[in-house]
């Protein structure tokens, strides 16, 4: 059974918070808010920085990644807004490194394990492949390239390897990339991803639907099977899953889901899916959660503005 601990709570207006993602070394939480800018704020709450991600007119931050890898220049951190503004900011300073905008709104974005690429996921049903170092465009996957493709909007990425990495959407579609060539690598049709609800434990990917029924699922990644699938709620009060992670540390092996209906954050214990603890003091849908690096801290985000940080322990 899991200790599930709250740290701290974070208002920050009335504002809803779309991404929240802790920084390399814990000692930050970003969170990308609809007001178009992004905030940074210590472990303990207080606000270090805000980062305004717009050119006069505000859109929504829709997702914030901290750049990885061993790098001289610590603190990068990526923001992207449903306009299609990217942002490379140093948050120490606030000084923007690397700004533009594409032509279509960018919901989702990630960085490969080196830091060497990012990728977005767009509302043009597109998905944009980026070197890091130059920050130009080096491919763009759609209906012009070969394979699948996605026919909707591009709300999930993320990476599995140095070379591959995943993108879902509206369209049911879980596609996997190769950063080699021009085409999908693998597909997987059946859960409506309309946030970050895709991870991977070992050979298994897991992934959130926004559905009433079976919105969790696990997928064998070799033969590209479904494992195993649950529905998350009761009846009248399932969870529509906007998000959901596998802890990072190896303290506990843990599968947070969070969403809207019954706007709460649920805990599964990871081999055997058996339902460990709930957050349940949520009055708005939860968008976003991340754990920590190094120890169990879960940052959660949503609908209501505030930012909150739980300690989690696995007994």
């Amino acid at each position: 059974m899991a200790s599930i601990s709250h740290l701290l709570t974070v208002q920050t207006g009335e504002v809803e918070l779309l991404s929240t993602k802790w920084n390399p070394e814990e000692v930050s939480i970003a969170v990308g808010c609809s007001d178009g800018n992004a905030r940074v704020y210590s472990a303990n709450g207080s606000l270090i920085n805000t980062l305004m991600c717009h050119e006069g007119t505000y859109y929504p931050v829709t997702s914030i990644r901290w750049k990885p890898g061993n790098i001289k220049t610590k603190n990068i951190l990526l923001c992207t807004t449903c306009e299609g503004r990217i942002y490379h900011y140093h948050v120490s300073s606030g000084k923007i490194i690397y700004n533009t905008c594409i032509n279509a709104g960018i919901l989702c974005s990630d960085y490969s394990e080196d830091g060497s690429y990012y990728t977005l996921g767009c509302d043009d049903n597109s998905v944009r492949l980026y070197d890091e170092n130059t920050k130009g465009l080096l491919r763009t996957y759609n209906e012009e390239s070969q394979g699948f493709y996605h026919t909707s909007r591009v709300m999930c990425i993320k990476w599995s390897s140095p070379n591959t990495f995943w993108s879902g959407g509206w369209d049911k579609n879980i596609i996997c990339w190769d950063i080699r060539s021009n085409h999908s690598a693998y597909h997987i049709y059946g859960p409506k991803i309309c946030g970050e609800a895709l991870d991977f434990n070992n050979s298994s990917i897991f992934t959130g639907s926004y559905e009433v029924e079976n919105q969790l699922s696990i997928w064998d990644q070799r033969n590209l099977k479904k494992i195993h699938s649950l529905t998350i709620g009761e009846q009248g009060e399932r969870c529509l899953v906007y998000t959901l992670q596998i802890s990072k540390s190896s303290y506990s092996k843990i599968l947070a889901v969070g969403g809207s209906g019954r706007n709460v954050v649920y805990f599964y214990e990871l081999e055997s899916l058996h339902l460990d603890s709930i957050i349940s003091s949520i009055n708005k849908p939860v968008y976003s959660i991340d754990f920590s690096s190094k120890s169990d801290l879960l940052s959660v985000a949503g609908g209501d503005g505030s930012m909150r940080v739980f300690a989690i322990r696995g007994e």
